[in-house]
Protein backbone atom coordinates (compact mmCIF):
# COMPACT_ATOMS: atom_id res chain seq x y z
CA UNK A 1 0.00 0.00 0.00
CA UNK A 2 2.98 2.43 0.66
CA UNK A 3 4.55 1.77 -2.62
CA UNK A 4 0.64 2.02 -3.88
CA UNK A 5 0.34 5.68 -2.59
CA UNK A 6 3.95 7.01 -3.28
CA UNK A 7 3.95 7.25 0.97
CA UNK A 8 7.53 6.97 2.86
CA UNK A 9 5.46 6.73 6.31
CA UNK A 10 3.48 4.03 5.28
CA UNK A 11 6.26 2.18 3.72
CA UNK A 12 8.30 2.70 6.85
CA UNK A 13 5.09 1.71 9.06
CA UNK A 14 5.09 -1.61 6.74
CA UNK A 15 8.56 -2.53 7.44
CA UNK A 16 8.15 -1.67 10.74
CA UNK A 17 5.08 -4.49 11.14
CA UNK A 18 7.60 -7.06 9.54
CA UNK A 19 10.23 -6.19 11.88
CA UNK A 20 8.37 -6.64 14.73
CA UNK A 21 7.24 -9.77 12.97
CA UNK A 22 10.66 -11.28 13.44
CA UNK A 23 11.20 -9.95 17.08
CA UNK A 24 8.34 -12.30 17.99
CA UNK A 25 9.85 -15.00 16.31
CA UNK A 26 13.24 -14.47 18.35
CA UNK A 27 11.02 -14.23 21.13
CA UNK A 28 9.47 -17.47 21.12
CA UNK A 29 12.69 -19.26 19.91
CA UNK A 30 14.91 -17.78 23.16
CA UNK A 31 11.88 -18.13 25.13
CA UNK A 32 12.13 -21.80 24.69
CA UNK A 33 15.98 -21.56 25.21
CA UNK A 34 16.10 -20.00 28.11
CA UNK A 35 13.32 -22.26 29.80
CA UNK A 36 16.29 -25.59 29.33
CA UNK A 37 16.85 -26.98 32.89
CA UNK A 38 20.55 -25.76 34.46
CA UNK A 39 23.12 -28.44 33.61
CA UNK A 40 26.80 -29.09 34.72
CA UNK A 41 28.18 -26.14 32.58
CA UNK A 42 25.44 -23.76 33.62
CA UNK A 43 24.13 -24.76 36.97
CA UNK A 44 22.30 -21.12 37.09
CA UNK A 45 20.47 -22.05 34.16
CA UNK A 46 19.41 -20.24 30.84
CA UNK A 47 17.16 -17.04 32.23
CA UNK A 48 19.38 -14.39 31.03
CA UNK A 49 19.28 -15.86 27.48
CA UNK A 50 16.04 -13.18 27.36
CA UNK A 51 18.43 -10.30 28.32
CA UNK A 52 20.17 -11.41 25.08
CA UNK A 53 17.23 -11.57 23.14
CA UNK A 54 15.70 -7.87 24.09
CA UNK A 55 19.13 -6.58 23.07
CA UNK A 56 18.81 -8.03 19.71
CA UNK A 57 14.97 -6.91 19.12
CA UNK A 58 16.19 -3.46 20.52
CA UNK A 59 18.88 -3.37 17.85
CA UNK A 60 16.88 -4.84 15.35
CA UNK A 61 13.77 -1.57 16.08
CA UNK A 62 17.22 1.29 16.16
CA UNK A 63 18.12 -0.54 12.37
CA UNK A 64 14.92 -0.17 11.28
CA UNK A 65 14.63 3.73 12.97
CA UNK A 66 17.68 5.10 12.02
CA UNK A 67 17.29 3.79 8.43
CA UNK A 68 13.85 5.61 8.59
CA UNK A 69 15.53 8.26 9.08
CA UNK A 70 18.21 8.33 6.30
CA UNK A 71 15.29 7.85 4.05
CA UNK A 72 13.03 10.57 5.40
CA UNK A 73 16.06 12.75 4.89
CA UNK A 74 16.81 12.06 1.69
CA UNK A 75 13.38 12.59 0.39
CA UNK A 76 13.36 16.12 1.82
CA UNK A 77 16.73 16.96 0.18
CA UNK A 78 15.43 14.97 -3.18
CA UNK A 79 11.07 14.91 -3.15
CA UNK A 80 10.20 12.23 -5.39
CA UNK A 81 6.61 12.09 -6.67
CA UNK A 82 3.62 13.42 -4.81
CA UNK A 83 1.84 11.24 -2.65
CA UNK A 84 -1.30 9.50 -3.72
CA UNK A 85 -3.18 9.36 -0.66
CA UNK A 86 -6.46 7.39 -1.27
CA UNK A 87 -9.04 5.26 0.76
CA UNK A 88 -7.61 2.60 0.70
CA UNK A 89 -4.50 3.80 2.62
CA UNK A 90 -6.59 5.57 5.17
CA UNK A 91 -8.21 2.09 6.01
CA UNK A 92 -4.90 0.23 6.25
CA UNK A 93 -3.33 2.40 8.62
CA UNK A 94 -6.76 2.54 10.44
CA UNK A 95 -6.82 -1.00 11.18
CA UNK A 96 -3.11 -1.60 11.34
CA UNK A 97 -3.12 1.03 14.54
CA UNK A 98 -6.33 -0.18 16.21
CA UNK A 99 -4.69 -4.21 16.01
CA UNK A 100 -1.47 -2.55 16.99
CA UNK A 101 -2.82 -1.19 19.82
CA UNK A 102 -4.39 -4.34 21.38
CA UNK A 103 -1.18 -6.03 20.49
CA UNK A 104 0.67 -3.61 22.58
CA UNK A 105 -1.31 -3.52 25.72
CA UNK A 106 -1.60 -7.83 25.70
CA UNK A 107 2.22 -8.36 25.13
CA UNK A 108 2.87 -5.29 27.89
CA UNK A 109 0.15 -6.85 30.07
CA UNK A 110 1.74 -10.52 29.70
CA UNK A 111 5.11 -9.46 29.80
CA UNK A 112 4.45 -7.93 33.33
CA UNK A 113 2.54 -11.29 34.48
CA UNK A 114 5.58 -13.44 33.27
CA UNK A 115 8.17 -10.71 34.19
CA UNK A 116 9.25 -11.04 30.53
CA UNK A 117 11.50 -8.36 29.41
CA UNK A 118 11.72 -9.27 25.78
CA UNK A 119 7.68 -9.06 25.94
CA UNK A 120 7.13 -6.04 27.71
CA UNK A 121 9.85 -4.31 25.08
CA UNK A 122 8.29 -5.88 21.96
CA UNK A 123 4.63 -4.59 23.40
CA UNK A 124 6.42 -0.95 23.96
CA UNK A 125 7.56 -1.21 19.75
CA UNK A 126 3.89 -2.21 19.11
CA UNK A 127 2.71 0.87 20.76
CA UNK A 128 5.03 3.08 19.26
CA UNK A 129 3.95 1.60 15.79
CA UNK A 130 0.36 3.39 16.78
CA UNK A 131 2.06 6.35 16.81
CA UNK A 132 3.13 5.64 13.59
CA UNK A 133 0.20 5.32 12.29
CA UNK A 134 -1.32 8.42 14.09
CA UNK A 135 1.33 10.90 12.17
CA UNK A 136 0.73 9.02 8.67
CA UNK A 137 -3.18 9.95 9.15
CA UNK A 138 -1.86 13.51 10.41
CA UNK A 139 0.25 13.58 6.98
CA UNK A 140 -3.05 12.70 5.04
CA UNK A 141 -5.29 15.66 6.43
CA UNK A 142 -2.64 18.05 5.82
CA UNK A 143 -2.39 17.20 2.72
CA UNK A 144 -5.98 16.70 1.51
CA UNK A 145 -6.64 19.93 3.50
CA UNK A 146 -3.74 22.13 2.45
CA UNK A 147 -1.94 20.65 -0.06
CA UNK A 148 1.00 20.60 2.19
CA UNK A 149 3.13 17.44 2.41
CA UNK A 150 4.32 16.46 5.83
CA UNK A 151 4.64 13.35 5.64
CA UNK A 152 8.71 13.17 5.15
CA UNK A 153 9.35 15.04 8.30
CA UNK A 154 7.26 13.31 10.02
CA UNK A 155 9.27 10.06 9.77
CA UNK A 156 12.22 11.87 10.81
CA UNK A 157 10.37 12.60 14.17
CA UNK A 158 8.74 9.36 14.41
CA UNK A 159 12.72 7.63 13.83
CA UNK A 160 14.41 10.05 16.36
CA UNK A 161 11.55 8.83 19.01
CA UNK A 162 12.13 4.96 17.66
CA UNK A 163 16.01 5.89 18.44
CA UNK A 164 15.48 7.27 21.85
CA UNK A 165 13.27 4.43 22.57
CA UNK A 166 15.74 1.94 21.45
CA UNK A 167 19.03 3.33 23.71
CA UNK A 168 16.77 3.22 26.55
CA UNK A 169 15.39 -0.27 26.03
CA UNK A 170 19.90 -1.19 25.19
CA UNK A 171 20.62 0.45 28.21
CA UNK A 172 18.00 -1.50 30.39
CA UNK A 173 18.35 -5.24 28.89
CA UNK A 174 22.59 -4.97 28.84
CA UNK A 175 22.91 -3.35 32.71
CA UNK A 176 21.05 -6.93 33.38
CA UNK A 177 23.67 -8.56 31.52
CA UNK A 178 26.19 -7.30 32.96
CA UNK A 179 24.67 -7.52 36.64
CA UNK A 180 22.48 -4.50 37.63
CA UNK A 181 20.92 -4.16 41.52
CA UNK A 182 18.09 -6.53 41.69
CA UNK A 183 14.66 -4.92 41.50
CA UNK A 184 14.22 -2.73 44.76
CA UNK A 185 10.83 -3.96 44.77
CA UNK A 186 12.28 -7.80 45.09
CA UNK A 187 14.85 -6.75 47.56
CA UNK A 188 11.89 -5.37 49.69
CA UNK A 189 9.53 -8.95 49.50
CA UNK A 190 12.96 -10.55 50.55
CA UNK A 191 13.95 -8.24 53.44
CA UNK A 192 10.12 -8.43 54.69
CA UNK A 193 9.96 -11.55 54.84
CA UNK A 194 13.27 -11.94 57.11
CA UNK A 195 12.06 -9.74 59.17
CA UNK A 196 8.90 -11.92 59.91
CA UNK A 197 11.07 -14.48 61.40
CA UNK A 198 11.15 -13.25 65.11
CA UNK A 199 14.14 -15.32 65.46
CA UNK A 200 15.83 -12.72 63.15
CA UNK A 201 17.32 -9.86 65.08
CA UNK A 202 19.19 -8.32 62.11
CA UNK A 203 19.84 -8.38 58.34
CA UNK A 204 23.64 -7.54 58.12
CA UNK A 205 24.14 -8.69 54.55
CA UNK A 206 21.83 -9.56 51.66
CA UNK A 207 23.37 -10.53 48.46
CA UNK A 208 20.98 -11.08 45.07
CA UNK A 209 22.26 -12.26 41.61
CA UNK A 210 19.76 -12.37 38.48
CA UNK A 211 20.21 -15.09 36.18
CA UNK A 212 16.48 -14.28 34.37
CA UNK A 213 13.50 -13.56 35.39
CA UNK A 214 11.91 -15.26 38.22
CA UNK A 215 15.50 -16.80 38.66
CA UNK A 216 17.20 -14.88 41.78
CA UNK A 217 20.35 -16.31 43.87
CA UNK A 218 22.37 -15.51 46.39
CA UNK A 219 22.92 -15.37 50.50
CA UNK A 220 21.88 -13.66 53.31
CA UNK A 221 23.57 -13.10 57.01
CA UNK A 222 21.32 -12.66 59.80
CA UNK A 223 21.84 -12.10 63.90
CA UNK A 224 20.09 -14.35 66.20
CA UNK A 225 20.35 -14.77 69.72
CA UNK A 226 23.84 -15.99 70.95
CA UNK A 227 22.16 -18.87 72.91
CA UNK A 228 19.85 -19.87 70.22
CA UNK A 229 20.72 -24.12 69.75
CA UNK A 230 22.45 -25.59 66.73
CA UNK A 231 19.31 -27.42 66.06
CA UNK A 232 16.86 -24.44 66.14
CA UNK A 233 19.30 -22.64 63.54
CA UNK A 234 19.06 -25.40 61.19
CA UNK A 235 15.23 -25.21 61.30
CA UNK A 236 15.53 -21.26 60.35
CA UNK A 237 17.47 -21.42 57.72
CA UNK A 238 15.77 -24.03 56.25
CA UNK A 239 12.22 -22.21 56.64
CA UNK A 240 13.43 -19.09 55.50
CA UNK A 241 15.38 -20.95 52.31
CA UNK A 242 11.84 -22.51 51.56
CA UNK A 243 10.24 -19.12 51.78
CA UNK A 244 12.81 -17.27 49.63
CA UNK A 245 12.05 -19.93 47.36
CA UNK A 246 8.28 -19.42 47.21
CA UNK A 247 9.05 -15.71 46.16
CA UNK A 248 11.64 -16.43 43.56
CA UNK A 249 14.96 -16.23 44.80
CA UNK A 250 17.44 -19.85 45.64
CA UNK A 251 19.60 -19.07 49.01
CA UNK A 252 22.59 -20.86 48.54
CA UNK A 253 23.25 -19.90 52.13
CA UNK A 254 22.61 -18.36 55.54
CA UNK A 255 25.49 -16.73 57.69
CA UNK A 256 24.45 -16.73 61.20
CA UNK A 257 26.06 -14.20 63.75
CA UNK A 258 24.73 -14.13 67.39
CA UNK A 259 24.37 -11.20 69.96
CA UNK A 260 23.43 -10.85 73.65
CA UNK A 261 19.91 -9.91 73.24
CA UNK A 262 19.72 -9.37 76.80
CA UNK A 263 22.31 -6.54 76.61
CA UNK A 264 20.70 -3.02 75.94
CA UNK A 265 24.28 -2.02 74.20
CA UNK A 266 23.91 -5.17 71.66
Amino acid sequence: VGTIARSAAVTLDGVNSMADMISSALILVFARLSDKKADKDHPFGFGRLEYLCSMIVTMLVMGIGLKSMFDAIKEILYPGEAPNFSFLVVAVEVVSMAVKFYLGKKQQDAGRRLNSQAMIMAGIDAMSDVGIGAAVLISIVVYKAFGIDIEDYLCVIIAALILKAGVEMLIESMNKIVGAPADPDFRKKITTMLFKEKDVYNVSSLVIHNYGENNYIGSVDIEVDEDMKASRITELSQRLKDEAKELGMTLTSVGISGIKIDQPEA
